[in-house]
């Protein structure tokens, strides 16, 4: 980040006084965010970035708040789609498919998933 402000200050002859108040404002809200994130994500109102919610009713995927579920009486299966980035794809007869990225758990998580998954 640091390099990046060099090269623009140089190729846009910014004074140095106006790239140093630049490189604070970028550290001070870095550090706001950083400390937003230890104190206040946690609990009822933690951010999930990604995460499955499996239950009686159907299988969610949570992002960012959002929530998308297929219920288990339109579940079809599921599909490894692309190469990169490969994505697997919840599939329902509803039409309300679910895509998410392959990588964002991790390779025991997955495992377990499609293991579970497979089995229904």
């Amino acid at each position: 980040m640091l390099f990046t402000a060099a090269i623009i200050a140089f190729f846009t002859e910014i004074q140095i006084s106006d790239l140093s108040f630049s490189l604070y404002l970028i550290i001070g809200v870095s550090i706001i965010f950083t400390i937003w994130l230890i104190i206040f994500n946690s609990g009822k109102s933690k951010v999930i970035e990604h995460g499955i919610e499996i239950n009686q009713q159907g299988i969610s995927y949570l992002h960012y708040g959002g929530k998308q579920t297929v219920l288990w009486e339109n579940f079809n299966g599921f599909r490894l789609k692309g190469k990169f980035p490969r994505l697997v794809l919840l599939l329902s007869s509803a039409g309300n498919n679910i895509e998410f990225n392959y990588y964002a758990f991790s390779s025991i998580q997955r495992k377990e998933m499609f293991k579970y998954l497979s089995a229904k």
